[in-house]
């Protein structure tokens, strides 16, 4: 009786048609589905239908009806004002992208005035140059879209969270494709720090990937305060999994570096981070005495669910036993909060 549900369970089972191999069934779906959308009264939510079910057509091997639907979808946002409408004409240029139509998608993106949004779309579409072997082209495609941001004056942006959680996935994607100074400036010039740090993270994890293991820990290093530095370091040992020692190495310094941090609730969180990757790595030992430390950490904390999230985690991973919280306590713990 809710038609935007129906839309979404059409969609939903198109995808479980489509990794059955029945693109047929998947495709007859999605047109029932497109029919519902265009019965829909409020443009933007008929804009957001379209989008998705042009997407699933695309993954059916369906791009003309793609196309279709994706225009009847640029139609409907152009009928809303504001960052809403910027935000729908940016997927539809992906999409259009991802239907094998590139002039379709340049018609869009000149459309869209929004820098932020034009920017993300500018990004996703260099993302499917590069997955469809157009290196070139996805390398100038991430350049532009850099400075489509850059060019953002503060009375432009709308969403300065948005704004700066972009730019730091343009430094990571820089950094992947090993322009490093690139990345480093895209980095550099972002204000705020939790996002400037984000994307020193993932600068120094591109560069172990590329082996490059003394630059990373020197990005890494250069990270105000422990506790932006730990999670530096546990990218770092992610991006080396395939050589366990020298990841070892790194979730050892992460391991030595917790004590500097004061917050004992995320010191705790952290903990469980190393610990949950010294599992991986098959190093129990190391994984058995920081959990002492953790374990001997969690009766400071205040937060009374803090404390049965990390009892739940390690008794997840090593069984309730060795955690020295017994079922019984648990349940008396849990007993005490009320039910929502």
């Amino acid at each position: 009786g809710f038609l935007p549900a129906a839309i979404d369970a059409l969609i939903l089972s198109a995808e479980e048609q489509i990794k059955a191999g029945k693109k047929t069934e998947a495709v007859a779906m999605l047109e029932r589905a497109v029919g519902e959308a265009l019965d829909l009264d409020q443009p933007d939510e008929m804009a957001d239908k379209l989008i998705a079910i042009a997407a699933t057509l695309s993954a059916a091997g369906r791009n003309d009806l793609a196309i279709s639907n994706l225009d009847h979808a640029r139609q409907a946002a152009d009928q809303i004002e504001g960052v809403h409408r910027d935000r729908l004409l940016a997927a539809v240029a992906v999409g259009f992208m991802n239907a094998g139509s590139a002039s379709l998608a340049e018609m869009t993106l000149d459309s869209i005035t929004d820098l932020t949004q034009l920017s993300s779309a500018l990004k996703a579409i260099s993302e499917i140059n590069r997955n469809n072997g157009n290196i070139s082209e996805a390398d100038e495609l991430l350049g532009e879209a850099y400075e489509v941001l850059r060019s953002e004056k503060d009375m432009q942006r709308r969403d300065s969270r948005a704004s700066f959680t972009l730019q730091a996935a343009i430094a990571a994607s820089f950094a992947a494709t090993n322009k490093l100074d690139k990345a480093i400036e895209a980095a550099e010039s972002i204000p705020l720090e939790d996002y400037s740090q984000s994307a020193f993270i993932s600068i120094a994890a591109a560069s172990a990937e590329h082996g490059d293991t003394d630059n990373a820990r020197a990005i890494v290093t250069s990270i105000t305060g422990d506790a932006g530095r730990i999670p530096g370091l546990l990218a770092i040992a992610d991006a080396l999994k395939s050589d366990p020692p020298l990841a070892k190495d790194f979730l050892r310094e992460a391991a030595e570096t917790v004590d500097g941090v004061i917050q004992e609730s995320l010191r705790v969180e952290l903990l469980g981070e190393i610990i949950s990757r010294y599992l991986k790595l098959g190093d129990e030992e190391a994984a058995r005495n920081l959990r002492k430390t953790l374990i001997e950490t969690l009766p400071t904390l205040r937060d009374r669910f803090i404390q049965i999230k990390h009892i739940l985690n390690l008794g997840s991973l090593f069984g309730f036993g060795e955690t020295e919280y017994h079922e019984v306590e648990i349940q008396t713990l849990l007993s005490k909060f009320p039910v929502f």
